[in-house]
């Protein structure tokens, strides 16, 4: 099965939103998360706390496996599917290459810049598609 590229857009509150940019086949996903604040609370919260004015925020690039990606990985929200998959799936990711590789590529570069980037990471934990 070819990789399939997803969009979701989940409203949170205040008319936040987050948004995925996910690569799938029948073996798992990469996903990439991140909100984008709309309300200026937010925008003070963010000061308070020293955590920058950027509105922004990477959540992580999040693998969803079918399969275990090591030995003893528990199943994700055992009893309920996966969102992305529809089916059980164990989950990981990372935080540090969304917020310094992926989501300023993404700002400066766009979709066209992005799209490669998740279906390389989707090629290295999975391999490659199968026809």
């Amino acid at each position: 099965m070819a990789l399939q590229r997803k969009v979701t857009v989940f409203p949170v509150r205040n008319g936040d939103m987050e948004f995925s940019f996910a690569v799938l086949d029948e073996r798992g996903a990469v996903e990439l998360r991140f909100a984008a604040f709309a309300t200026h609370e937010v925008a003070d919260e963010l000061r308070r706390f020293n955590l920058g004015e950027e509105l922004i925020r990477a959540r992580g690039v999040e693998c969803h496996s079918a399969t275990p990606m090591y030995e003893g990985q528990p199943v994700s929200d055992v009893g309920r599917p996966c969102w992305l998959l529809g089916k059980p799936c164990y989950h990981d990711g990372t935080s540090s290459w969304a917020i310094n590789h992926v989501l300023p590529g993404l700002k400066a570069h766009g979709t066209d810049w992005l799209w490669p980037v998740l279906e390389a990471r989707h090629r290295d934990q999975f391999g490659e598609p199968t026809p």
